[in-house]
């Protein structure tokens, strides 16, 4: 749900039952995952905007997702299949095929927030060992 002015606004699902909202961005755009009806198992990430919630989809290959952050330039980040993604303008990638050569030597294997202006947090390996990291997008699909 969204809470807001004191009303609760029930957002959906995907067909499936239950669902979650993760994170919400100065727009009132919600992300989270929710069930599917073909299959109730699996999950899927949406995105809650202007009053529908669309169903992000999937990474090549993969049959689950889930978002847990949106920036204000509505870029969502997320899961697929245990896959870092982040998608906008209705295309999911895996955030490993977006470094650039200074993230040479980085596996992100988990993206867990993004701030209002873009900057991603999370997790990967570097040299075999495992790091924080704060990423700043440079790429024009940011």
């Amino acid at each position: 749900f969204l809470y807001r002015f004191g009303v609760m606004k029930d957002l959906g699902h995907l067909g499936g039952g239950p669902s979650a909202a993760t994170a919400i961005n100065d727009f009132d755009d919600v992300v989270g995952y929710s069930s599917l009806a073909a299959s109730p198992a699996l999950r899927r990430a949406f995105l809650y905007r202007n009053h529908q919630m669309h169903d992000l989809g999937t990474l090549p290959g993969e049959s689950d997702s889930s978002a847990v952050g949106i920036s204000n330039g509505g870029v969502v980040i997320g899961a697929s299949g245990g896959h870092p993604f982040v998608y906008r303008n209705g295309v999911m990638r895996d955030v490993n095929e977006l470094l650039d050569a200074s993230g040479a030597g980085w596996v992100i294997s988990e993206v867990n927030g993004i701030s209002p202006g873009g900057l991603v947090t999370g997790k990967g390996r570097l040299n075999g060992q495992t790091r924080l990291f704060v990423l700043t997008p440079t790429s024009k699909y940011w």
